[in-house]
């Protein structure tokens, strides 16, 4: 018995030892648990720290942002403020050349255009500038017009250039005088598109009746400097009764120049595009071309590679012949023609070019006349028009037109400013040496 009694103590003894583990292993394993989800506790803590840290940072980042932009607003305001009160002035003294001057500040100073073309657009319309004449003697350069006309585009913008101009006596089709340019804005060549303008005074153009520009739309496969529209031109045909408007196509991809035509017997309706002549820009090339129609011919001046004048003929419209090169001379020997036109007139040929010495002079072009008897000899061309100093047009000329009415020369310009705005001037007299500027009225 007792033998039994100490074999169950032992029992007992045994059993209550390996209670004792295994209850000393339960704590410890609920202890290591414990401390594991404690580590992946912290761990989360951590991650979320560094997140909050991070947008911390981030909000720390945008708040001096709004700061700094707040600070250049608030500079920006006062700039205008003061930009405006000084507009404001110079409008109410009158005078259009002091306006061009608030224009000026405005766009230098206020508005850094690259940032805010739109802006910049809107204020060169001229729209709300009221052209008011000034007397000659109190112009600082008379020969220029006071501002650039209003021509605005289906673009919305009053940038054109490389205009060419009409004149019909007894007026074609309701109107004196038709014009084609191309809208330029700010060097934009995706609307250098041929658009028609119609007038019955010189000053004032619009669209002819029925007509929505532009005459030819951007090509399909444009790019910027190397696909483009450019150098349009008109001509009246008085055997067909027909306008004719012509404009260049560029592909430097494929180097080649193409010139397009439409033609239309009432200004509204055009016929469809046709190709009229195409060459390689490498080896041949028609800049700034030139066309009258003189009895039966079609006769063309343009400048080829290496700035030469060249002349060629047509019958036909489509295949031109006997082309030679116009020796055009200038008092600075070293000029290159850039851009012409050429007209026909009672003492033959008459031309005004812009050219320059260097290709960087390009920018500051001036204007220059010559005149031939038989389109072999050519005198001497000479500057009329020049940049303004403080104008609209004081960056430089570009390709320009002119008509001959009774004796007065009516040039229609090309300007630019030196913020690379650009507009149509109109300056007229009848010495082509001794023009004045259009400044709100024609003085006969």
């Amino acid at each position: 018995m007792e033998k039994e009694e100490e074999k169950e103590k032992k029992v007992k003894s045994v059993k209550k030892k390996e209670m004792k583990k295994i209850k000393s292993t339960k704590k410890e394993t609920k202890k290591e648990v414990k401390e594991d989800s404690s580590v992946k506790k912290i761990e989360e803590l951590s991650k979320e720290k560094e997140e909050l840290l991070k947008a911390k940072e981030e909000l720390v980042a945008e708040k001096e942002q709004l700061i700094s932009n707040k600070e250049q607003l608030v500079k920006k305001n006062k700039r205008l403020k003061i930009a405006c009160i000084i507009l404001a002035i110079l409008i109410f003294i009158g005078g259009s050349s002091v306006c061009v001057v608030g224009y000026s500040y405005i766009n230098r100073k206020v508005f850094p255009f690259s940032k805010v073309y739109n802006a910049a657009k809107e204020i060169n319309k001229d729209t709300k500038i009221k052209v008011s004449e000034i007397p000659v003697k109190d112009r600082e350069n008379y020969h220029n017009a006071a501002n650039r006309l209003k021509i605005v585009s289906s673009y919305g913008d009053n940038q054109g250039t490389h205009p060419k101009v009409l004149y019909f006596k007894d007026g074609w089709n309701g109107y004196k005088y038709w014009m084609v340019y191309s809208p330029y804005p700010f060097s934009d060549d995706s609307k250098e598109n041929p658009h028609i303008k119609v007038s019955n005074d010189l000053v004032n153009w619009s669209e002819p009746k029925g007509f929505e520009n532009p005459l030819a739309d951007t090509p399909s496969d444009y790019e910027n400097m190397v696909i483009y529209n450019s150098d349009p031109h008109i001509v009246y045909n008085d055997d067909k009764d027909e306008l004719e408007c012509y404009w260049r196509r560029v592909d430097d991809k494929k180097d080649e120049g193409i010139i397009y035509r439409r033609t239309t017997k009432d200004g509204v309706h055009w016929t469809d595009r046709e190709e009229v002549l195409k060459d390689t820009r490498s080896e041949h090339d028609y800049v700034s071309f030139a066309i009258i129609y003189d009895k039966g011919t079609y006769r063309m001046w343009y400048v080829n590679k290496n700035n030469t004048v060249t002349y060629e003929e047509s019958k036909d419209g489509y295949n031109y012949e006997n082309r030679k090169v116009i020796n055009l001379k200038y008092e600075n020997r070293s000029m290159k023609t850039w851009h012409l036109d050429v007209i026909k007139s009672d003492i033959g040929y008459e031309m005004i070019a812009v050219a320059f010495e260097s290709w960087e002079g390009r920018k500051t072009m001036q204007l220059y006349y010559s005149s031939s008897e038989d389109n072999e000899n050519w005198e001497i061309a000479k500057p009329i028009l020049k940049p303004s100093n403080t104008g609209w047009d004081n960056g430089g000329m570009y390709r320009s037109s002119f008509i001959k009415v009774d004796g007065i020369y009516y040039v229609y310009y090309s300007g630019v400013s030196k913020e690379f705005a650009r507009g149509i001037g109109l300056s007229y007299g009848s010495n082509i040496f001794n023009l004045k500027g259009y400044a709100g009225k024609i003085e006969k």
